[in-house]
Formats: C-alpha cells, structure tokens, sequence
C-alpha cells in the first residue's frame, strides 16, 4: 500500500523539481544578460534589416492581407529561419472587437 502511494506522488514530485530548476533568482537576472530571439541582448540598439512580407503564406484566414517584416540580417549576420515583426494595421482600418 505505501509502495503504490509512493508511485502516484513520484511524477508530481519530479514536475516539481523541473519546474522549480527553470526558475531564474531575481539576483542572478540583475547580472545575467538576457539575449533574446534574435540572438541579440535585450535593450540594446542594433541594425536590423528587412523586408515588407505579406502573410497569406501561412494559410490561416486571418493572414490574409496581413503585412510583416520579416528579418534578414542583424547587425550585418543574416539569419537563418524566419523572423517576423508584425506590422500593426492603422486604427482606422482595424474591425471593431466584439
């Protein structure tokens, strides 16, 4: 009986510690850099260049007609992937939430 009740607490016990092995201590963020998507530290200036890039390649209905830039270098590295900034439609041509 206690060998069965073990056996249904080991994974919570072990998601417990996963989870708490990914935690970042405020201490450690003050002093870590924090690189970001991009490969880039966050906060800081850089060049990026890019293109205008029309969505509808993704197939989903709300991409259509949706613009983006899509990032072809940073800092003069090209990056491999794609990397999108959506491009946020003017307020006036934005459909009213419901």
């Amino acid at each position: 009986m206690k060998t069965s009740i073990l056996l249904l607490f080991l994974p919570f016990l072990g998601i417990r510690a996963l989870a708490e092995e990914k935690g970042i201590p405020v201490a450690q963020l003050n002093s870590t850099t924090i690189i970001g998507e991009l490969g880039v530290p966050l906060h800081t200036v850089h060049k990026v260049e890019c293109k205008v890039a029309d969505m509808s390649w993704t197939g989903i209905k709300a991409d259509n007609g949706r613009l983006a830039f899509q990032i072809i270098s940073v800092d003069g590295k090209v990056r491999e992937g794609r990397h999108y900034i959506d491009i946020p439609a003017p307020l006036n041509e934005r459909k009213p939430q419901r």
